[in-house]
């Protein structure tokens, strides 16, 4: 990521620790699932279609492992991932940047298979992942959002995964 970013960070001055978290976790819960005067957001991606936020995803998504990889949980705390939680509705509406949209089969610790949406932000080098609706007509719904720096690992993605169309910000 070279000079300003596409979107603002989101940052909480002179707090640290669980205090910090806390304030990551009560924007996430206002942006993403209730808003603070009680109404209930509704997101929606550039094509119409209906994405969910579920409040427990938070700690999943806003957090890492070395280890994820492998097989371990997520197990601490992600600063660089929630500064950019904001983002996330951003990249849905294509607001900025050059998007890519893809589809993938993932195959989950279980074995069970599961379509994912990914939306790749090259200018930021930050992917949004979404599970597929379990029933048709249903909205797809909030895995996690991250940036990606390690190339290799974004080729497996890219590799994996079926480009299905890209997208100038603005929604042009």
């Amino acid at each position: 990521m070279a000079g300003e970013p596409l979107w603002p960070l989101l940052t909480f001055e002179g707090l640290e620790g669980d205090d910090l978290i806390d304030a990551y976790r009560q924007t996430y819960l206002q942006t993403y699932i209730k808003k603070a005067n009680g109404d209930f957001p509704v997101f929606q991606d550039w094509n119409g279609d209906y994405v969910e936020f579920r409040a427990w995803q938070f700690d999943h998504a806003f957090s890492k492992t070395d280890g994820y990889r492998q097989g371990l949980d997520h197990d601490c705390f992600s600063l660089e991932r929630a500064e950019r939680m904001l983002w996330i509705q951003e990249v849905l509406q294509a607001s900025k940047g050059t998007i890519n949209r893809y589809i993938q089969t993932h195959t989950t610790n279980r074995g069970d298979k599961k379509r994912r949406r990914t939306f790749f932000v090259h200018e930021e080098r930050y992917l949004v992942v979404l599970d597929e609706p379990r029933q048709e007509g249903g909205a797809f719904q909030f895995i996690t959002a991250y940036p990606i720096y390690d190339h290799d690992y974004l080729q497996r993605i890219k590799q994996r995964s079926v480009l299905v169309e890209c997208r100038k910000g603005g929604g042009k």
